[in-house]
Order: structure tokens, then sequence, then C-alpha cells
């Protein structure tokens, strides 16, 4: 049974557990959640023991009297409800140790049936207490997930479908054998789902232009294409052929150095207004018109609240990746990003082919500056990736 504090837990079977003691937490966790084990059947038992626990805590409240009892009458006790927050947190602890244990992150499906429990878990938890306060047990364990495997972020559209078709099961009552039901069907489902093989989403070329440049690369762009190609077949005819190629190909490099400019600069102020603004339905609308089609599987995902910590990550732990898996106009600025960090590090003002000082301090302020500054900032994994990514695009 998991324990947390001085919460009731008659009418509750106890189990062994260890304590763990957090910066701002001090909670109780199974035994069984903290070994971690190697070995797949002893892995597939510990996670089905987690989430059963879990289970018995919420069936158990439910036979609790007193201010466990007032809870499932709409949420009236306060203090119950803080304590059940408390005890999800405590489940998402397991979901960090077991992405960072020896159970592994390569799509093991047994790490990833641990991530979908504690989800479950806190789903059941907000539907049988009847917690105002589920939207936030929801994106807490939403969080741990994004902030582990960003690139499963495909597949929570499918989750949390699942996740609500029986989440009808679980009334306010918590009747054992309704959740029991509701646990049997969902694990069976959702194992299915989060053991298949998930692999990186690739950057899709089909919305690249030519020369492998995104969407600024336009028809004027081709046809300027054109003139210096017909100018350097036609270049050895004449010293005036040699002198008209040279004058067409700096000519076309200008217009192209413009173009890019001038579509970042127009990206880069909606994104800025839209920022401080914090409108999320203008900034789905404003990347999905940049990149049709590739943001309703992220919009759907995340949510009003959320946007804005998907936007955070793409600029701090998936550096590496976000060439192949971000937004296009993420890949555009994301080597101007990386320079200008490096700029402002160092005291000195960006090149005029980087990210303005004054936008990218806003960007920092936004979103950069959330996150502790051992992952963004002193990160030997994020800085390789990013000089690797800068050399790849200079």
């Amino acid at each position: 049974m998991l324990v947390c504090g001085d919460f009731n837990t008659s009418g509750c079977d106890a189990i062994n557990s260890s304590e763990i003691v957090t910066e701002n937490l001090s909670m109780r966790i199974p035994e069984t959640a903290m070994n971690c084990p190697k070995s797949t059947k002893k892995a597939e038992a510990s996670t089905d023991l987690m989430l059963k626990n879990g289970l018995l805590f919420v069936n158990g409240c439910s036979k609790s009297d007193g201010a466990a009892k007032a809870t499932f009458d709409h949420g009236r006790s306060q203090s119950v409800i803080d304590d059940v927050i408390v005890n999800v947190k405590a489940w998402s602890a397991i979901l960090d140790m077991a992405v960072v244990s020896s159970i592994g992150r390569d799509h093991n499906p047994i790490a990833l049936n641990m991530r979908t429990n504690v989800l479950g878990f806190g789903n059941m938890i907000g539907q049988a207490l009847g917690l105002y306060e589920k939207e936030i047990v929801l994106t807490n364990c939403r969080k741990r997930i994004r902030w582990h495997e960003g690139k499963y972020l495909q597949d929570l559209p499918q989750l949390e479908l699942i996740l609500a078709n029986y989440g009808q099961f679980i009334s306010d009552a918590s009747p054992t054998a309704l959740i029991l039901v509701a646990y049997d069907t969902m694990k069976g489902e959702l194992t299915a789902l989060w053991s298949k093989p998930v692999t990186p989403k690739p950057c899709d070329i089909s919305r690249k232009g030519r020369m492998g440049h995104e969407g600024w690369f336009d028809e004027e762009c081709i046809r300027a294409k054109r003139e210096v190609l017909l100018a350097l077949l036609r270049r050895r005819d004449s010293a005036a052929s040699e002198e008209k190629f040279r004058a067409h190909r700096k000519g076309y490099n200008n217009f192209l150095a413009t173009k890019k400019q001038t579509y970042q600069s127009k990206l880069w102020a909606e994104f800025k207004e839209t920022m401080a603004d914090h409108d999320p339905k203008r900034f789905w609308a404003l990347e999905a018109k940049v990149e049709k089609g590739a943001v309703t599987v992220v919009e759907t995902c995340l949510g009003p609240l959320a946007w804005a910590d998907y936007f955070s990550i793409l600029y701090s732990t998936l550096v590496a990746d976000a060439p192949f898996t971000a937004p296009c106009e993420i890949r555009i600025v994301i080597p101007e990003v990386i320079r200008a960090l490096g700029a402002m590090k160092r005291n000195k003002a960006p090149g005029p082919d980087m990210v303005p000082v004054d936008l990218y301090r806003s960007l920092n302020e936004t979103s950069i500056r959330r996150f502790p500054d051992d992952i963004v900032y002193q990160s030997q994994r994020w800085r390789n990736a990013a000089g690797s990514l800068e050399r790849r695009t200079a």
C-alpha cells in the first residue's frame, strides 16, 4: 500500500516500503518499484504490482471514513486532496526511476508499460476522487513522459483516448469490480499500443523546396536558379558570358540571403508576438501555416496549457533531434539560436546572421529559463549535440 504523510489509510493493507527524500518532497514508494529489475519477467510482475497497489489505494480511500469519504462527496476535503496529489507525485517519481534505471530507454516494452501504468494511475486517481486538480495530476505525469521521451508524443492522443474510454468505469463510489475491469481492459490495450516499435519521425522532404531549402525557397527562387544554370551553360562561349554568369551567381546568392532573412524575420516577429500573448491557438495556426499537416498530432496531445513546454523542450533537450522532428521554422532558426547562445555566454553580441539579442533574451526569459541550468547550459550531451548541429549547418 502506498503511504504518504499522515494520510488516513484505514481499510487498506500496508506493504513494505522505502523512504525517498527529495528537495521538496518526502514520500514512501513500494519496495518492488524501487528495485527496477533487469529481468523482463520480474519487471512485468513489478510493474503489474505497482498499478495494483495504486488501485488498492483508490479503493481503500473509498472504504475509509471521515475526510477520505468526504473527498468522494465531490472533493470537499482539501487536506485529503493534497495528500492524494503528493501520492501521484510519488508515482511520477517511480516513472523517473524507471526511465533512468537498467530497464532502459531504447523502445523497451517494459519501460513503456511502466510509463503508461503511472499515467493510468494518475487518471484513475483523478476519476475516482473527483479531483478538480485532475488536469494538474495528468499534466504532472505527461511532463515526465515528454521530458524523458519526447519522441513518443505522437502516440499520446491514442493513449489519452484509451484512458478516456475506460475512465468512465471509475465512478465516485469507486467499486472494486469496476476498477479491476477498467484496469484489466486498459492494461491490455495500453500494452499493445506501447509495445509497438517506435521510430523517430523523419524529416518530410516533400515539404522542402529545391536544394534542401524549406518553405522560403519559392517559385521566385527557382526561376532565379534557372537563370544561373543557363548562364553557367553559356559561360564558355566568351569572356562576356563568364562575367554574366558571375553576376547572375552573385545576384542569386544575395537574393537567397534576402529571401531567407525576410522569411525568418517575419516568422520570428509572429512567434515573438504569439509567445508574448500566450495564445496557443495562434501559435498552432502559425505552425500549421508554415508546415501544413504536421502540427495536428502534436496539437492534439498537448492541449492549451502545455504548448509552451513543448516549445521550450525543442530549444533545450532535443537539439540533436530538432532537424528531424521539429517543425520546419524551428529547423531553420535553431543554428542561429545555438550561435546566439554561445555569443551571449561569451558576452559578445551575435553577428548579423544570428538571432537579435533582445529576441533571444525574450526567448530565454519565456522558455529556457524554466529548465535547470545543469540541463540547458552545462549538459555535455547538449553542448556536443549543439556543436555537431552547428558544424553541419555552417
